[in-house]
């Protein structure tokens, strides 16, 4: 059938068909050439490593903060504050001596309540404060009650250092933590730790901040509220990695001692759904000094134990575009789809009908291009649909295989090419 085609007819066959050399199309081709080379640029971009052109991860969120960090009057102040100098404590006297006081600490750490005298408040907790006051006006103040609550807080003076933006002291509230001081100053510089800030006191390290535990987890344990005299420091970046390709949050971490794929991987927020989970690699410079490729399957549980190195550049390919267990149906028909393969499908039940055609289909001529699953040869058969539709489940309607694409030749098209 295919054989009284004239040239021009062939020719544009072929092209439609993915064949390019001049092969004489029949049932099937032998030894057919290899399909015209497809645009590869896409597969090149998909394929190139994740490089240090992606951004260090974590350092933008504290550039969006500017001047000193007070707290809001509406702010619960915890049980827990340490009271000092400067704090002003709110009294409401209520029964035989209803009176409502601001007392203010002095800087021996003492406010004096009127009738009672001096209180030693400085140093202990605003839990501890309000049963002391409340107990000594009860207990020295016949018929009266109090209440206690915390008024204005006072400011405290702490110092930023090390590979900050901008390091210095700097004024904030009493209820401010290590990452309200960090805000304050513009953050780490890119050349600084974000998984190692320590906050130092009395010369001593009294804890250490792992950024990512409150950027990637929300965890704040370690972000301990500070005192007067407290020095954040942050150290220079430790070992770092890039992971990139098809991941969520491609960028570049830093890494600690003993951190692994499966480890950057999670920093990364994990794979997209496109991705191939067996088709990573890792970009790595050697301890000679020469640059290396390493396979990694990110499925296995020891591809995902690999252990890093600093500059090792993790890349994730997508899942390769050839269908996998199914038919493709193209060309003059209505409706362009993929069909599940399943065992025993043919011809007639991806087209049943002549519906299913446009109207400037042409049943005779059909092209299935079968490609197999395993590297070999490409071939390319030719169907009658009406042949088929009369004879279904003969030879005149073949059986589909996955991966095959079904292409359906219109009249307007074989007119073009006369």
């Amino acid at each position: 059938m295919l054989q009284r085609l004239s040239p021009a007819e062939r020719e544009a066959l072929r092209k439609q068909a993915g064949v390019s050399a001049p092969q004489t199309i029949g049932t099937p081709l032998e030894n057919p050439p290899p399909a015209a080379a497809p645009d590869r640029s896409s597969e090149q971009r998909r394929d190139t490593p994740a490089s240090s052109a992606n951004k260090p991860f974590g350092y933008d969120i504290f550039r969006s903060a500017t001047g000193n960090f007070e707290a809001e009057s509406t702010v619960p102040v915890p049980n827990e504050y340490v009271i000092g100098p400067g704090d002003r404590i709110q009294v409401d006297l209520y029964g035989n001596n209803p009176q409502s006081l601001t007392l203010i600490v002095g800087r021996d750490g003492a406010v004096v309540l009127p009738e009672l005298g001096p209180v030693q408040v400085g140093g202990m907790s605003l839990e501890t404060v309000r049963a002391l006051l409340q107990s000594r006006v009860e207990s020295q103040m016949i018929g009266t009650r109090a209440t206690v609550s915390m008024g204005a807080l006072r400011s405290i003076r702490v110092f930023v250092l090390g590979d900050v933006e901008h390091p210095g002291s700097y004024l904030i509230s009493a209820l401010a933590t290590i990452s309200n001081a960090l805000l304050v100053a513009g953050g780490p510089t890119e050349a600084g730790s974000l998984r190692d800030i320590q906050l130092k006191r009395g010369g001593n390290v009294a804890t250490r901040l792992d950024a990512y535990d409150l950027l990637l987890q929300g965890n704040t344990a370690n972000d301990q509220r500070l005192l007067a005299g407290d020095v954040i420091f942050v150290p220079p970046v430790g070992l770092t990695a890039a992971a990139g390709g098809h991941v969520r949050r491609p960028a570049i971490y830093e890494l600690k001692p003993g951190n692994t794929v499966g480890d950057l991987l999670n920093f990364a927020g994990g794979l997209k759904p496109d991705a191939d989970p067996q088709a990573a690699r890792i970009a790595r410079i050697s301890e000679g000094g020469k640059r290396i490729t390493l396979d990694v399957n990110l499925a296995a549980a020891q591809g995902r134990a690999m252990p890093l190195r600093t500059g090792d550049e993790l890349d994730v390919l997508t899942v390769r575009p050839a269908l996998q267990g199914a038919v493709e149906i193209n060309g003059a028909v209505y409706r362009p789809r993929v069909y599940e393969y399943r065992s025993g499908l043919r011809l007639t039940d991806a087209l049943p009908s002549i519906d299913d055609l446009t109207p400037n289909a042409d049943p005779a001529y059909v092209v299935i291009r079968r490609q197999p699953e395993q590297p070999g040869r490409v071939s390319v058969l030719s169907a009658d649909l009406r042949a088929a539709w009369s004879g279904r489940g003969t030879a005149a309607d073949p059986l589909l295989q996955p991966r095959d694409r079904v292409l359906v030749l219109s009249r307007s098209a074989q007119r073009s090419h006369e």
